[in-house]
């Protein structure tokens, strides 16, 4: 995801492979159930949906505006993973909350939102960052100045490293 916000061109080796994508405040909550649980081996812990590269790509591009482009190079290992999640849910009584789709548009805001900070914090920064969070950020430092005031002074962030 963090291409989305620095490069102008993502591309990714094959959207191909499914994989059971799980949020993490999903994850979460199921292992603090399980450490109160009495249980003692192994679990199987995901969202129990099997989703493809293709469809997270898709997703990420329209919060982005970013294209992500398919090289289609082969990947090795297993094609599609899902896991089971009746032990768990018989465990725990858990199952996820968050989809693909509103887990990834909630880690992308937090990114988004992070990117920006840095980008107010090191005006430099947004010469690298691309996309939707550099016009975001350039239009809310624009709406916080008045023509009457100076510019706001920025100092840079602890965390600004321009390349």
């Amino acid at each position: 995801m963090q291409d989305v916000f620095e490069k102008e061109k993502v591309e990714i080796w094959s959207n191909k492979p499914k994989r059971d994508f799980i949020f993490v405040e999903d994850a979460v909550e199921a292992v603090l159930k399980l450490i109160d649980s009495s249980y003692s081996g192994p679990v199987n812990l995901g969202s129990g949906v099997s989703s493809s590269v293709r469809e997270l790509c898709t997703c990420l591009e329209g919060l982005s505006g970013i294209e992500i482009t398919d090289q289609g190079i082969a990947v090795s290992g297993h094609m599609e993973f899902c896991q089971d999640l009746t032990l768990i849910k018989k465990i725990i009584d858990w199952e996820p909350q968050f989809d693909l789709a509103r887990g990834l548009k909630k880690t992308y805001r937090e990114m988004e939102s992070i990117y920006q900070d840095r980008v107010k914090a090191c005006p430099e920064l947004k010469l690298r960052v691309r996309g939707a969070v550099a016009r975001h950020a350039e239009q809310s430092l624009s709406l916080t100045q008045s023509k009457r005031d100076p510019p706001a002074t920025i100092q840079p962030h602890r965390n600004c490293v321009v390349t």
